[in-house]
C-alpha cells in the first residue's frame, strides 16, 4: 500500500522582490514517487531500546513541527505589520528564510511519511533516503546560506524581538527558534547512529534473516544524511566570498559541492589556496585569503570547458584552451575524478536541455573574470616550486581508490606502498642524524620502526598469503585488536611531537631538492603518514559493507555472517581512527601541550560553547583533563574534517588538579554543563541531555580513577 496522500496546509507566499522567491536555487525535486509502507518486520533485531530510540525519532519530530509552527505564528506572522520598525520592513525573507517551507515540508510530508512506517526500522531508512535523493531536504541548505544575514538583521533589532518575546511569554525567544532547523540534521544522524549501533549490539546472538532489510538500509540512509550534512557545511562557505560583484550567487542554480584546492591562473601568472563552488549552471571560484574568499571567476554551464590529466590536476577553461584557463589541483586523484565527473554531467545537462534550442537561442557570455591590479609583480609572477612539484607526486604515490574487482588484493598492493613510503621516509629524517640529535629522538625512532615492521612483517605478509579473503581478514583484525598490537599508535602520539620539534630544521635546508617522490616534503606531512594511513583501511572496510550489503538486498543470503563480522570490525576500525586522529590534532597543536600532562583523548563531543549559536568547539575528555578547542571544517584527503585552531580552556585533574570535579551539571540548562575554574565558568552545550549526561557520566568514570 502507497503512503497515502498528505493535506496541503498551506505553502508560505514569497514576495517578489526577495531573493528567495528564485526557484532556481531553491527547487524540490519532482523526481521520483513515495515507497511502500513496510509492515513491521517483527525483526528479532528489534529491541526495546531500539523502539524506544523509534519513538523517541516520532516524538521529536512532531515536536519540532510544533515548535516551527509557535515561533511561525509568534514572530513571522508580526512581519505583515504596517507598524514594523523602519529597519525591519521588508525583511521578512531576509531574518526568517525559507523556514515556513521547512515547517510545510516536515507538517505535510516528512512527519506523516515516519508516522506511516513507525513499525519498520527499514522503513524509517527508507524515508530518509527518499527525502535525501529527492531533494526534499535542499531547503535546509538555502536556510543555512541565510543564517549569518539573519544574525545580523537580529542583533540590530534585539529589543524590539525582545519585547515581542514578552508579549507571547516565548522562554525560548527568537534565536532558539531560529536554531531550530540549524540543529535539527545532526540529531537524525545521532538517532540513525544510536539505531545502528545498538542493533549491532545484538548481531552476536540474532539469526540474521531480518540484517538485509534493516543493517543494510540503515547504513545506506545513515551515509547519505552524514554527505548531505557535509554539503551543508559546504555550502556555509558561499557566504564568506567577498568582492563578487557582477554575479547573484543565489541564482546559479542549486549548490551540488565545493572543493578545497590550488589554483594556477594563467591569465595572471599566479598560484593561490581556493575554493571552487559546483553549482547547477556554473561553477566558482575564489581566494583564500586569511578569514574570508575573495571571488576570482565564474564559468557558465554555456562556456564550461575540461582537460583531465588523470593525476590530480584538472584544468578548466572557457570555450576553448587558452581562454580564462585555470590548473586545478585538487588533494588526490580521487578528489579530481570527483570535481571531473560533477563538471560533466554539469556539461551533459546543459548539452541535453539547450538540445533543441541551440540553433536558435544566443545565450550572452558574463565576464568571468575580475580584473585584479592589487597584487605585487612578485605574486602575479610567482609559479610552482620543487617542493609544490614533489607534494603533488608524493600524495599521488600515497592515493587509493577501492574497487570490487579483487579487493584483497587491491589492499595488499596498498600495503606494500605505503611500506615502501614509511621506509623511504625513514632513510631521509632518520639517516645520518648527528649523534645528540639521534640519541634525544631515539625512542621516536624505536617507535616508529615497531610500526614499520608490523605493517611489512605482519600486515602486509598476512594480506599476501594465497588463501586471504575477506572472511580472514576480519580474523586478522579481531586478532590484532585483541593482541593489542595497534597500543603501538599510543605510543607514537606520545612522542611524535618532541621529535618533530627536534627534527624540523635537520634537513630544512635541504627540502627543496627531494628528489623520491614518497618523501614527505614537510614534518608535519611526515608524522602524519603513519596517522593518515588509517583513513585507506576504514576506506576499504567501508567499501566492503556497502557491496556486501548490497548483494544482501539482492537476495545473496549466503553472505549474512560475514557481513556482520565485517561490520563488527569497520566499527572497531573507525572507533580507533577516530580516537587517533583527535589525539594526533590535539598535540599537533601546541609542543606545550603534551600527553604527559593531559593524557590521551579517551571520548569527545561536538559542542556550543559560551552561547555560540552553531557548535563550532570539541570537548575532548583525556585521561587527565578535559580540554575545549575551536575547530573549523576543511576539506583533507578527499573527507570532510575538524581542524582545531585553538583553546577555549583546559581543565586539568588527577594528581596535578583538584580534589572536586569543576565539570558540573546546569541548574538552567539540560543541555548544558559548565567547567568552572576558579572565577570564570565555560559553558558547554551539547544539544541534547543524552549527549550530555553521556559526556558526564564518562567524566566521572575517568575522575573516580584519580580520586
Amino acid at each position: 500500500m502507497l503512503v497515502p496522500g498528505v493535506v496541503d496546509r498551506g505553502t508560505p507566499h514569497y514576495e517578489e522582490h526577495d531573493e528567495f522567491s528564485s526557484s532556481s536555487f531553491d527547487s524540490d525535486s519532482e523526481d521520483g514517487e513515495p515507497f511502500a509502507v513496510r509492515p513491521d518486520s517483527n525483526s528479532s533485531l528489534k529491541t526495546a531500546r531500539v523502539s524506544s530510540i523509534l519513538q523517541e525519532l516520532l516524538a521529536n519530530e512532531a515536536n519540532y513541527v510544533q515548535t516551527l509552527g509557535r515561533g511561525i505564528e509568534n514572530y513571522v506572522s508580526i512581519m505583515a505589520r504596517k507598524n514594523l520598525p523602519p529597519g525591519l520592513r521588508g525583511q521578512k525573507y531576509h531574518i526568517f528564510g525559507n523556514i515556513e517551507k521547512i515547517h510545510n515540508l516536515h507538517q505535510n510530508q516528512f512527519l506523516p511519511m515516519l508516522e506511516s512506517n513507525r513499525a519498520s526500522i527499514a522503513g524509517i531508512a527508507e524515508t530518509f533516503i527518499w527525502f535525501l535523493e529527492n531533494d526534499k531536504f535542499y531547503c535546509y541548505i538555502m536556510f543555512a546560506l541565510n543564517r549569518p544575514k539573519s544574525e545580523r538583521i537580529c542583533n540590530k533589532n534585539l529589543d524590539f524581538f525582545q519585547r515581542r518575546q514578552q508579549e507571547v511569554d516565548d522562554k525560548l525567544g527568537l534565536n532558539s527558534f531560529l536554531l531550530q532547523p540549524i540543529q535539527r540534521l545532526p540529531r537524525y544522524k545521532l538517532l540513525l547512529a544510536e539505531i545502528n549501533k545498538e542493533i549491532l549490539k545484538q548481531l552476536e546472538d540474532t539469526l540474521l534473516e531480518s540484517v538485509k532489510d534493516e543493517i543494510g538500509i540503515l547504513c545506506k540512509a545513515e551515509k547519505r544524511l552524514e554527505r548531505f550534512i557535509d554539503i551543508v557545511n559546504e555550502a556555509m562557505s558561499i557566504n564568506d566570498i567577498q568582492e563578487c560583484y557582477e554575479i547573484n550567487l543565489f541564482s546559479q542554480g542549486k549548490f551540488r559541492k565545493m572543493f578545497e584546492v590550488d589554483i594556477y591562473d594563467w591569465d595572471h601568472r599566479r598560484r593561490y589556496p581556493a575554493k571552487l563552488f559546483l553549482f547547477e549552471r556554473s561553477a566558482i571560484y575564489a581566494e583564500k585569503v586569511k578569514t574570508h574568499l575573495e571571488y576570482r571567476g565564474r564559468y557558465d554551464e554555456s562556456e564550461i570547458g575540461m582537460h583531465n590529466e588523470n593525476r590530480n590536476k584538472v584544468y578548466l577553461y572557457a570555450r576553448k584552451r587558452g581562454i580564462q584557463e585555470i590548473e586545478v589541483t585538487c588533494g588526490d586523484m580521487n578528489e579530481a575524478q570527483r570535481l571531473s565527473t560533477h563538471v560533466e554531467k554539469m556539461m551533459c545537462e546543459f548539452a541535453v536541455n539547450e538540445r533543441d534550442r541551440i540553433n536558435t537561442m544566443v545565450r550572452p557570455r558574463i565576464p568571468s573574470v575580475m580584473t585584479i591590479n592589487r597584487r605585487s609583480v612578485t605574486s602575479m609572477m610567482s609559479g610552482t616550486g620543487p617542493v609544490n612539484s614533489m607534494r603533488e607526486s608524493y600524495e599521488s604515490t600515497s592515493q587509493t581508490t577501492w574497487s570490487t574487482d579483487k579487493p584483497i588484493a587491491q589492499l595488499a598492493i596498498m600495503q606494500k606502498n605505503f611500506c615502501r613510503i614509511l621506509a623511504a621516509n625513514r632513510r631521509y629524517y632518520f639517516h645520518d642524524l648527528p649523534q645528540e640529535i639521534a640519541s634525544r629522538v631515539a625512542e621516536f625512532m624505536r617507535v616508529y620502526d615497531r610500526i614499520l615492521h608490523f605493517h611489512t612483517k605482519r600486515l602486509y605478509e598476512d594480506l599476501s598469503r594465497a588463501d586471504i579473503g575477506i572472511d580472514e581478514v576480519c580474523e586478522m583484525f579481531i586478532g590484532y585488536f585483541k593482541e593489542g598490537v595497534f597500543d603501538v599508535y599510543n605510543e607514537y602520539i606520545r612522542l611524535f611531537k618532541p621529535a618533530a620539534e627536534i627534527l624540523k630544521n635537520v634537513h630544512k635546508a635541504a627540502r627543496s631538492s627531494i628528489t623520491d617522490s614518497m618523501v614527505a616534503p614537510t614534518m608535519d606531512e611526515f608524522t602524519f603518514l603513519s596517522v593518515q594511513h588509517w583513513n585507506k583501511l576504514e576506506h576499504f572496510l567501508q567499501a566492503l559493507v556497502v557491496q556486501l550489503s548490497e548483494q544482501l538486498n539482492s537476495g545473496h543470503m549466503e553472505h549474512q555472517d560475514l557481513f556482520r563480522k565485517l561490520a563488527y570490525v569497520e566499527v572497531q576500525v573507525a572507533g580507533f581512527r577516530k580516537l587517533l586522529f583527535q589525539n594526533y590534532r590535539l598535540f599537533n597543536m601546541d609542543e606545550k601541550i603534551s600527553p604527559a600532562k593531559l593524557g590521551l583523548v579517551l571520548y569527545s563531543d561536538r559542542v556550543r560553547y559560551d552561547n555560540e549559536t552553531i557548535s563550532s568547539h570539541r570537548v575532548l575528555l583525556c585521561d587527565r583533563a578535559v580540554v575545549c578547542v575551536k575547530f573549523h571544517f576543511v576539506r583533507e584527503f578527499g573527507r570532510q574534517t575538524e581542524k582545531y585552531t585553538g583553546f577555549a580552556f583546559i581543565d586539568r585533574f588527577g594528581r596535578d588538579g583538584p580534589k572536586m570535579p569543576n565539570v558540573r551539571i546546569s541548574k538552567k540548562s539540560e543541555v548544558r554543563l559548565n567547567v568552572v575554574q576558579n572565577e570564570a565558568k565555560h559553558p558547554i552545550d551539547f544539544g541534547n541531555t543524552a549527549n550530555r549526561d553521556k559526556f558526564y557520566g564518562q567524566y566521572c568514570t575517568v575522575f573516580a580513577r584519580h580520586s
